[in-house]
């Protein structure tokens, strides 16, 4: 029993303390509690996205793998597959990014927010919020110099949080779900023919091949279509002589 608790002490200690005492301690880790400080929402946006981005890569990575090695794919179609999930993966990533960064633009979120909840926060507003605060016990003699900062404080803390929360919907959702898709096909080809730029040529399977041709005319014989004809007309016969209200 006591070689089973030093056996559990020592995993305990290079499994969880070690590796949490490293990421706490080391200088990425520093900066980035600095900034939460400063910044809450922020960082907390950045870690979001950075983590998502992270996600997306490596699964890009697995999924393009995954095609050209894909035997229920043929052979002939496994590198378009795969630059069909190449593309997608670069667009997500660079996308998301740029999306990111373009929502979460100080100025961009100024005039979106002052657009949307402006009107909350105008000199009416404030008006009104410190006649209804000054009308309450609690806050009866509210003077101006303590609540303009704090309906200030308020105010960016709102603003903050709203950044963050539509720059990341914007990323995952506009640019993620809308904007790869509409873009991804048409360069899925030239990524393939780019990645196919050295390959010999491969049989095309004929589970895939295309064979329409709008040039060739359908042959159809006299002989196929007279008795189709007949049959119908035994048909209409039929039904009007058990249907003879319907004549």
């Amino acid at each position: 029993m006591a070689n089973i608790g030093k056996i559990g002490t020592s995993l305990k200690e290079n499994l969880l303390y070690k590796p949490m005492n490293w990421l706490g301690n080391n200088k990425y880790q520093k900066k980035l509690n600095k900034g939460y400080q400063v910044n809450d929402a922020s960082i907390i946006g950045g870690v979001g996205v950075a983590s998502i981005l992270l996600k997306d890569g490596l699964g890009c990575y697995m999924y393009v793998t995954q095609s050209l090695n894909n035997d229920k794919i043929p052979e002939d179609k496994r590198k378009f597959v795969a630059a069909l999930d190449l593309v997608n993966g670069i667009l997500m990533m660079s996308l998301q990014f740029l999306m990111f960064k373009t929502i979460s633009n100080k100025m961009f979120q100024a005039k979106m927010f002052d657009k949307i909840f402006g009107k909350f926060f105008d000199r009416n507003a404030a008006k009104g919020y410190a006649a209804a605060l000054g009308g309450t016990e609690k806050f009866k003699g509210l003077t101006g110099d303590k609540f303009h900062p704090a309906l200030q404080n308020y105010k960016d803390t709102i603003s903050s949080a709203f950044a963050q929360l539509t720059s990341l919907a914007a990323a995952t959702i506009v640019a993620k779900r809308m904007l790869v898709p509409f873009i991804a096909t048409p360069l899925a080809g030239k990524a393939k023919d780019w990645m196919s730029r050295n390959d010999k040529p491969v049989t095309i399977s004929d589970e895939t091949k295309n064979s329409y041709n709008p040039d060739k005319k359908l042959d159809v014989s006299t002989a196929d279509v007279k008795p189709q004809i007949a049959h119908s007309n035994k048909l209409l016969e039929s039904y009007v002589q058990t249907h003879p209200q319907n004549k």
